[in-house]
C-alpha cells in the first residue's frame, strides 16, 4: 500500500478516520441503547469507561507522542514491555472493580478486552514514524465496523446483552489489529512507563467518562445511560469540529499568514456552524434521540448546555495547532488538567440531578478554552474578534465557499 506523500494527506487520513471512527461507535450506541432497557445500557458504559480506563496506557495518542518524543531508540521489544507492564497494573486495579460491579465474567472480559486492545495500538509506533497514517487509519476503521457489525447481529439474534456488547468491542479490537499488522520494528530501546503521554491521556479520561460515573453512582444506571448517550454524541460531534485545526496546521507551520488573522479566518465558519448546531442541539435533540430509542430520557436542559461544549470545539482544536506551531505547546497540559480536575470537582453537583452534570462538563470545558486563551496572549497571538465576528469575512468566507464547490462539482 502506498504510503500518503504529503502532510496535509496524512493528517486528512489521521481526520477521516476519527470522524468515521466515532460515527460508527455513536451509532453502536444508539443500537446498543434501542435494543437494552437504559439500566441494562447504563452497565454497558460503566464497563466500557473501565475498558477505556484500562486502555489508556496505549492510546493512540500515548503512543504517537511517545514515538514522537522517543524517535526510533525505543521500539518493538522496548515498547512490548511497556504494554505488558501496564496490562498487569490495569489488570490488577481494574478488573477487580469490574468484579464487584458485574461479577467475574464481566471482570475477565475486561482483562480480555484490554489485551485486544494491547494488540491492536502495538504497532502504532512505527506506523507513525514511518509515515504510514494511512494503514493506522484503515485498522481504526475496520474495529469500529466490526463493532457495529457485531452489534447489529447481537441485536437480530436476541443476545445483545451489558458483556456481550463488550466482547464485540474485543472483537472489533481484534480486526483492527490484523489490519494495522506488520513487520515488528526490531529496536529494543528501553521506552519507560511513559508517564507524561499516559498521564494527559488519564487526564482526558476523566473528562469524558467521571461525570457519567458520578451520575450511576448517585442518580443510577438508568440516569447514566441517558446522560450518556447525550454526552457521547455532543463528545464525538465537537471533536469532528475540532478537527478542522488538524487540517490548518500545515498552515500555521509555514507562516505565510500573521497566526492571529489566520486564527480569526479560520474560526469564522467553524464557530457560526457550532453555534447553529448548538442552539439545534438545544431544541431537537431530546425529542429525536427519544424517538430514535422509543424511551422517555428526562434530560431536561442538559442538551443546551453541553451546547457549550459545541461552541467552544472549534477554539480549542485551533488553539491547540497554533500554540504547537509557535512553540507553545506547554499551554496545552495545564489547559487539559484544568479541564479535568473542573470536571472531576464539578460532576459532584451531579447530586442534582443530570441537568447539573450537564453543567460541570460545560464548566470544565470553559476553564480549558480559558487557559488556551491565555497561553495565546502571552505569544500576542489572540485573533482580533471583530475580525472574527465581521459579517463582510463572513460573506466573503461564503462566496470563496461557492467557488469551491462549483470548482468541485
Amino acid at each position: 500500500m502506498a504510503r500518503p506523500t504529503t502532510t496535509v494527506h496524512r493528517f486528512a487520513w489521521q481526520a477521516g478516520s476519527l470522524a468515521f471512527g466515532r460515527g460508527a461507535a455513536l451509532v453502536s450506541l444508539l443500537l446498543a441503547a434501542r435494543d437494552l432497557e437504559l439500566a441494562r445500557y447504563g452497565r454497558f458504559v460503566v464497563l466500557l469507561a473501565l475498558l477505556e480506563a484500562a486502555m489508556v496506557p496505549w492510546k493512540p495518542t500515548v503512543q504517537q507522542g511517545a514515538a514522537t518524543r522517543l524517535g526510533r531508540e525505543a521500539g518493538g521489544r522496548g515498547w512490548l514491555v511497556s504494554q505488558v507492564r501496564w496490562w498487569a497494573v490495569g489488570s490488577l486495579v481494574l478488573a477487580p472493580v469490574a468484579w464487584w460491579f458485574d461479577g467475574w465474567e464481566s471482570a475477565a472480559l475486561l482483562v480480555g478486552a484490554s489485551a485486544a486492545s494491547a494488540l491492536m495500538f502495538h504497532h502504532v509506533p512505527t506506523l507513525v514514524l514511518e509515515g504510514r497514517q494511512r494503514r493506522l487509519a484503515i485498522g481504526m476503521m475496520g474495529a469500529q465496523t466490526t463493532r457495529l457489525a457485531l452489534t447489529a447481529a447481537l441485536i437480530g439474534a436476541g443476545s445483545l446483552t451489558p458483556r456481550t456488547a463488550l466482547a464485540a468491542v474485543a472483537v472489533g479490537s481484534v480486526v483492527g489489529a490484523a489490519a494495522m499488522w506488520q513487520r515488528p520494528d526490531a529496536g529494543t530501546g528501553a521506552m519507560g512507563w511513559l508517564l507524561p503521554e499516559v498521564g494527559t491521556e488519564a487526564l482526558r479520561w476523566v473528562e469524558q467518562h467521571v461525570p457519567i460515573l458520578v451520575v450511576a453512582l448517585v442518580l443510577g444506571l438508568t440516569e447514566a445511560g441517558g446522560l450518556d448517550l447525550l454526552l457521547k454524541l455532543m463528545q464525538g460531534v465537537a471533536e469532528v469540529l475540532a478537527g478542522i485545526g488538524i487540517v490548518v496546521l500545515p498552515a500555521f507551520v509555514r507562516g505565510r499568514e500573521p497566526v492571529p488573522s489566520l486564527l480569526a479566518r479560520t474560526l469564522r465558519l467553524p464557530t457560526l456552524a457550532a453555534v447553529v448546531l448548538a442552539a439545534a442541539a438545544a431544541l431537537f435533540l431530546t425529542p429525536a434521540l427519544e424517538a430514535a430509542l422509543g424511551k422517555d430520557l428526562a434530560l431536561g436542559v442538559a442538551p443546551a448546555l453541553l451546547g457549550v461544549m459545541l461552541v467552544l470545539s472549534p477554539w480549542m482544536g485551533l488553539t491547540k495547532s497554533a500554540l504547537l506551531a509557535l512553540g507553545a505547546g506547554g499551554w496545552l497540559v495545564p489547559s487539559q488538567v484544568a479541564t479535568s480536575l473542573t470536571t472531576a470537582a464539578a460532576s459532584f453537583l451531579a447530586v442534582g440531578g443530570v441537568v447539573w452534570a450537564a453543567l460541570a462538563v460545560a464548566l470544565a470545558h470553559a476553564a480549558g478554552a480559558a487557559v488556551r486563551w491565555l497561553g495565546l496572549r502571552s505569544r500576542d497571538a489572540l485573533p482580533p474578534w471583530r475580525e472574527v465576528l465581521s459579517t463582510a469575512g463572513l460573506r466573503d468566507d461564503g462566496a470563496r465557499l461557492r467557488r469551491a464547490l462549483r470548482r468541485a462539482g
